[in-house]
């Protein structure tokens, strides 16, 4: 459904009204997506947050990934020491969890390997806090993300490690370069607000390209508000969240159309 927000100048607007909500709205340190909840103050939710990290690091539904996260740390797996200790019965744990819940193109082995590597390699370089990282470099966010590439299983999820900590707070002051993870939470409200057009069928690298050409036109290149946005209230596609949340709720595709037929909905009732 094509929105109302047309001309550029209404769509900078739009933009700022967005970006001024999550500023009224500051980071509390806490992670939060679907179920998954973990608290940024603290070197284990950090670590965590690693961890999750890798299991997102793979072509797989984000619930997937979540729940098998979800398993391990259910069974206390995901704790430092014991990820640092690497007790041969942990690890056999870990890869059975990951075959059973971990449904990814992907060798078990190799992701459990990871898990277990990188928390040693933190706890070895930096006493165990990807914080540390952070203040070595002195909010450096190059720096940053290459020390973080120096974990298995990461790559471009690095970025979105980044993106994560200071959508949360955490990190403040990182270029938005390091920031730049591309994903549905991202697109879900350009698309829905029409600031990049929700075409069918467009090969990937064309749905990239429009996303940061917009980002970068309306958004100066920071996308960690449309990722807040995104992941917090877009994800969860209920209208009282909209309604009574939302600030840009007149703009979008989503409230439109759902609005309109809980309305027609309504009237067929009677």
């Amino acid at each position: 459904m094509e929105t109302t927000w047309q001309s550029v100048a209404q769509k900078r607007l739009l933009a700022q009204l967005l970006k001024r909500q999550w500023e009224k709205r500051p980071g509390d340190g806490i992670y939060r997506s679907g179920e998954v909840l973990i608290d940024l103050n603290t070197p284990q939710g950090r670590s965590e947050l690693l961890a999750l990290a890798v299991l997102k690091a793979a072509k797989i539904r984000e619930g997937v990934a979540e729940k098998a996260f979800l398993a391990l740390r259910t069974e206390g797996l995901l704790a430092q020491e014991r990820l640092i200790g690497a007790n041969p019965a942990d690890i056999a744990r870990v890869e059975t969890i990951l075959r059973e819940e971990y449904r990814a193109p992907i060798s078990k082995r190799a992701k459990t390997e990871a898990l277990f590597h990188n928390q040693q390699w933190l706890a070895e370089h930096w006493g165990g806090d990807p914080h540390r990282i952070y203040l070595a470099h002195d909010g450096d966010g190059p720096s940053i993300v290459a020390t973080l590439q120096q974990c298995r299983q990461l790559a471009g999820r690095a970025l979105w490690f980044c993106r994560e900590m200071a959508g949360a707070g955490i990190w403040n002051g990182l270029a938005p370069e390091s920031t730049a993870y591309l994903d549905i939470h991202v697109r879900l409200p350009l698309m829905r607000l029409g600031l990049i057009e929700a075409r069918k069928r467009t090969a990937w690298e064309g749905i990239r390209r429009e996303c940061f050409r917009a980002i970068a036109q309306y958004f100066e290149g920071d996308l960690i508000a449309l990722a807040r946005h995104g992941s917090t209230l877009c994800r969860q596609e209920a209208l009282h969240v909209c309604q009574t949340e939302c600030t840009v709720q007149h703009a979008c595709s989503f409230w439109s159309e759902q609005a309109n037929e809980k309305l027609q909905s309504s009237m067929r009732s009677y």
